[in-house]
């Protein structure tokens, strides 16, 4: 509370600029770019920049991942960090937050928001509530990253979303750039 009452005292300028410091942005492009491209461009830079960074989950090798957005990412990275799971969303959950305590940065990639909930205890008890727990001492840098909203001839099973979990931060954006932001520190 003490930290808003700081910010709130502050010209608005000040407040925004705080605020942004928090993310790491990637220069605008001058070209258009999916949302798509966008998120896959992100992951790479962040493969790219730090070895503890990698990525696992459902297909994202042979079939490029949910949406493609891990095309390519396998042949420059290699089997040790862009690895394929089996259909066993608590597994591999699992894997990625104990990886996280562990000091390594995973990006866990589920085919669907819908199917994440597979694996919502290790979401949320393992990996949103230690750092509480913990009292600040354990940290997970982990990132569930899941496609989300109705699609043709699949909203029944495919359409979910995420509701407010304390200790989750939920990043959504409406315009490509908003995916490419990096990791909140």
């Amino acid at each position: 509370m003490a930290v808003v009452a700081v910010l709130v005292q502050r010209p608005l300028e000040q407040v925004s600029g705080l605020l942004r410091r928090r993310f790491l942005w990637t220069a605008p492009a001058a070209l258009q770019v999916t949302v798509r491209k966008a998120i896959s461009q992100g992951m790479d830079e962040e493969l790219e920049r730090d070895e503890k960074v990698f990525l696992l989950g459902e297909e994202v090798v042979q079939y490029d991942g949910a949406y493609k957005v891990s095309r390519g990412l396998w042949k420059k990275y290699g089997d040790k960090r862009i690895i394929d799971t089996t259909i066993s969303e608590m597994g591999f959950a699992g894997i990625a937050v104990g990886a996280a305590m562990a000091g390594l940065w995973p990006i866990c990639e589920f085919m669907t928001f819908s199917f994440s909930m597979q694996a919502i205890d290790q979401v949320i008890n393992s990996a949103a509530k230690t750092y509480y727990m913990s009292g600040g001492l354990q940290s997970v840098p982990v990132v569930f990253r899941e496609p989300n909203g109705a699609s043709a001839g699949v909203a029944a099973q495919h359409s979910q979303f995420c509701c407010l979990v304390w200790g989750l931060a939920r990043l959504k954006g409406g315009q490509p750039l908003e995916f490419r932001c990096k990791r909140v520190y």
